[in-house]
C-alpha cells in the first residue's frame, strides 16, 4: 500500500473542486475508445480547478508471444513497429496523452494488467508511467491526502483507492466491494475502486462529535470509475463480449468537493458530491 499527500491552493474560500478517475483505459486494445479519453483530458486541461486520479489498467498489456495474445481484439491502427515494441510503445503513447495534465494528478493506481508484466517481466509499467510524469505512484491501493490552502489556512480530505478485484456483473455487487474498504480506512471522505468497468455511485452519512459536543454530519462517497474500453465494437471480438457481459460504463465518474461555511464563519464542513 502507498500514501500520498497532494497539495492545491483554492483562489477563493468556497471554491469547488472536481477529481476525476481515469482507469482501465486499456491502451492498445480494439475495444479502447480512444475519443472519449481525449474528450476527458481536454475536459480536465480547460477546467483550472480540476484534479485527478489514475485507476490502473492504461495499457492492454498483452505480449504477441502471451498465450492470451488474440489478434482479433488488437486495435487494427497498430502498426508492426508498435506490435514490436509491446508494452514500452503503450507506456510512451499514455504518457504522451497525459502530459498536459500531468500537473493536476493525485496519483496513479495500478492495475492487474500492469501486475501481470511486472511478474512475467519484471518492469513495473504503472512504476514507469509514474516516473516520466513526475506524478506520485499509488501502488494497487493507496491512501492519497488532499491539502488545499486558502489565505494562511487549509482543509484536507482522504481519497482511498483500490484498482479492484473480482468479476461481479451486478452494480449492488460491485458497489459493496468499495463500501467495505470503510473497514480499511474508517476516516477516508472518498472510496474508488476500478476492474470491473461499471460506473456506480453510493453515498454514506456517519455521525461524530465535536470538540464543543455537537453532533456533525460527515459524508462518505463510494464511486466505480468506470472504463474507456467498449464491450461491443463492430469488428473487433474481446473477452468481454466472449462472456457477454453488459456495455462498460464509459468515462469518468467525479468527484466534487469544497469546504463550506455559512457567513458567520461557523460551522464549516467538506461538501462532497459524486457526479457518473
Amino acid at each position: 500500500m502507498e500514501f500520498n499527500v497532494f497539495t492545491t491552493q483554492s483562489p477563493k474560500k468556497h471554491q469547488w473542486f472536481s477529481l476525476h478517475f481515469i482507469g482501465d483505459v486499456h491502451i492498445g486494445q480494439g475495444n479502447h475508445n480512444r475519443e472519449k479519453l481525449l474528450e476527458r483530458i481536454d475536459t480536465i486541461k480547460k477546467d483550472p480547478h480540476a484534479l485527478w486520479m489514475g485507476m490502473g489498467d492504461y495499457g492492454d498489456h498483452i505480449y504477441y508471444t502471451d498465450p492470451r495474445f488474440d489478434l482479433n481484439s488488437v486495435d487494427s491502427t497498430i502498426t508492426v513497429g508498435e506490435l514490436r515494441d509491446g508494452i514500452m510503445g503503450q507506456i510512451r503513447k499514455i504518457c504522451d496523452d497525459m502530459e498536459p495534465i500531468k500537473d493536476r494528478c493525485i496519483g496513479l493506481v495500478t492495475g492487474n494488467h500492469e501486475e501481470t508484466i511486472l511478474k512475467k517481466y519484471h518492469v513495473d509499467p504503472t512504476r514507469e508511467i509514474a516516473f516520466r510524469l513526475n506524478v506520485p505512484y499509488g501502488g494497487y491501493c493507496c491512501l492519497t491526502k488532499i491539502s488545499v490552502g486558502y489565505k494562511g489556512s487549509s482543509y484536507s480530505l482522504k481519497v482511498f483507492a483500490h484498482h479492484g478485484y473480482g468479476a461481479g456483473r451486478r452494480h449492488g455487487v460491485q458497489i459493496n466491494k468499495i463500501e467495505d474498504a470503510l473497514r480499511v480506512a474508517p476516516n477516508a471522505d472518498i472510496f474508488v475502486m476500478g476492474h470491473v468497468h461499471g460506473k456506480a455511485l453510493s453515498t454514506l452519512e456517519t455521525i461524530d462529535i465535536t470538540e464543543r459536543g455537537a453532533m456533525v454530519l460527515k459524508q462518505k462517497l463510494f464511486m466505480i470509475t468506470g472504463s474507456y474500453s467498449d464491450t461491443y465494437r463492430q469488428g473487433v471480438l474481446s473477452y468481454a463480449e466472449k462472456g457477454m457481459f453488459t456495455q462498460a460504463g464509459l468515462g469518468s465518474p467525479t468527484a466534487q468537493f469544497r469546504r463550506y461555511a455559512n457567513g458567520h464563519g461557523k460551522n464549516a464542513k467538506l461538501e462532497l458530491k459524486g457526479v457518473l
